[in-house]
């Protein structure tokens, strides 16, 4: 048999966190490698290491053989590392659980990344899984019957990068989005799903991958080669000893068996609707559709188009007209990118950043509380803003007064990181060749910013609601408003449409909101 390094790399994982135990229905069934020794030996220390290493070689391999004819054994993945606000569940009645390493997941596991977030995963024997931010993603299989490990992955939406390991068995790695399904034939790739561009496929970040999981890994050999009382597979990590040593139900009915080759390139790996693995989980797809589905409108992080707060301004009866939403996304999107702007947008002032400065300055102003003897408490604010704070009078309180212009927080904090991923996404998204005309951007960006009230103010539904209200109040007063009944763009909004071929401010026009 031909086995690579990259093969007994992929399952060394696997032995260290109990791959050679496994559970059958009725009893536990103990591998003969189970209390296998690797006994230090009286040469020098490298060759030593190597030597224990090799033992680990044989070890691993022994777990990756083939069941005997009808033993099934259901696998489970285990939580590598994550970054970030990341949750997982294991039925969708069970409550969101923030993912720690060494957790471990079984069949069924549903994982949700927030903004700026990821989560690794060790799945089964033989594969990596990199949760991208902003998903959804299912497990509902993990099994190893006879010959053949077989694994489903659900995206729901987002992306997820996939590194699956040859070990000497047949591979079944399914992937299921809204869309259809795919094979992995080779030895990975990245799948994507997002109601704009659908499903597509990718080259997995295997660089990223591989330095998570070899700092991983790395410790675990550090762990393992400690010293005499850790030199064996008995480790004392309850964790990971259960990893992947669980029975269950039996899996997917079998697909088409796949070849242990790499493919030749990326496209031969995905393998669209009309493959036979697309008949052999279409039931499956369409139950776990309908049920995810409908738990999605019941997320927190759902459309804020129908959320209170912000529905009165962007809902199907708000200030803003569904055509023109996109439009407010283009001007939301370049305020928040430009410092500065043209004089061409503004001959007075060249401050950008002006829906920062009006929601932080409401936010703050809305959140502040005031005691039995009428002082004021400050409302809420990023840290990086206190200099910005002003007594004000006896009757308004403290105010948050943020210059136009004024340099956007930076650092790894809620508020920062969502007003980069309005620009992240903007940059990534937004082309004046083909400018925005739908109102996904705008749903997409007011996400972000539900997501930051949210985790902010988690748990007080009126603080949360206070918060929206906050950024659609900070939207009408800069970008969108209604004037004489008539709703529409402000000169400055309608300036930011293009700011580098914006049209020359008109001081005469009725409309101008940000006249000094």
């Amino acid at each position: 048999m031909r086995v690579t390094y990259a093969s007994i790399q992929s399952v060394l994982l696997a032995c260290f966190l109990g791959g050679g135990a496994a559970m059958a229905q009725d009893a536990p069934v103990e591998t003969a490698t189970t209390g296998a020794r690797v006994d230090p030996d009286s040469i020098a220390p490298r060759d030593a290491i190597q030597a224990r290493l090799a033992r680990l070689r044989a070890m691993a391999l022994q777990a990756a053989e083939k069941l005997p004819e009808g033993e099934t054994r259901v696998l489970q993945a285990i939580v590598m590392d994550t970054a970030g606000k990341v949750q997982w569940r294991q039925t969708k009645d069970a409550p969101w659980t923030t993912a720690a390493k060494e957790a471990t997941l079984k069949p069924g596991a549903m994982i949700r990344t927030g903004l700026r977030s990821w989560m690794m995963l060790r799945v089964g024997l033989n594969a990596h899984v990199f949760v991208d931010s902003g998903s959804r993603v299912t497990l509902p299989t993990m099994a190893h019957a006879g010959s053949t490990l077989r694994t489903t992955l659900q995206i729901q939406r987002g992306r997820a990068d996939i590194d699956v390991g040859h070990v000497g068995l047949t591979n079944d790695f399914s992937v299921l989005t809204p869309s259809g399904a795919l094979a992995v034939r080779g030895t990975g790739m990245a799948v994507a799903h997002n109601a704009l561009a659908g499903t597509q496929v990718y080259g997995a970040r295997t660089n990223a991958m591989n330095a998570i999981a070899m700092q991983y890994y790395g410790s675990k050999v550090q762990h393992m080669l400690s010293g005499p009382a850790l030199s064996t597979q008995r480790t004392p990590d309850p964790a990971a000893a259960e990893a992947f040593a669980s029975a269950g139900p039996p899996p997917l009915q079998a697909t088409e068996s796949q070849d242990r080759e790499d493919a030749p390139d990326q496209t031969t790996q995905a393998v669209s609707n009309t493959d036979p693995v697309n008949q052999n989980v279409r039931v499956l797809l369409a139950e776990q559709q309908e049920a995810i589905s409908d738990e999605i409108l019941e997320e927190e992080f759902g459309d804020p188009f129908a959320q209170d707060g912000f529905s009165w301004y962007v809902g199907d009866n708000g200030v803003v007209l569904p055509e023109q939403r996109a439009e407010v996304a283009t001007a939301l999107y370049w305020d928040m990118k430009l410092q500065h702007v043209p004089t061409s947008v503004d001959p007075y002032n060249d401050g950008g950043h002006r829906v920062a400065k009006a929601f932080e300055g409401s936010l703050f102003y809305a959140t502040r509380t005031e005691d039995s003897a009428g002082h004021w408490s400050n409302g809420w604010y990023d840290p990086s803003r206190a200099q910005y704070i002003h007594e004000g009078t006896e009757s308004t309180g403290p105010l948050l007064r943020i210059p136009w212009g004024e340099a956007l927080p930076t650092g790894d904090r809620p508020l920062p990181e969502t007003y980069q991923a309005l620009i992240d996404y903007g940059d990534a998204n937004w082309d004046p060749q083909h400018p925005w005309t739908g109102s996904a951007d705008l749903r997409t960006m007011l996400t972000f910013v539900n997501e930051f009230c949210v985790t902010t103010f988690d748990g007080n539904g009126n603080r949360i609601e206070t918060c929206r209200q906050a950024f659609a109040n900070a939207m009408n007063a800069i970008l969108y408003n209604e004037q004489y009944g008539q709703p529409g763009l402000t000169q400055y909004g309608a300036a930011m449409q293009d700011p580098i071929q914006a049209a020359t401010w008109d001081p005469s026009g009725s409309d101008c909101p940000m006249c000094p």
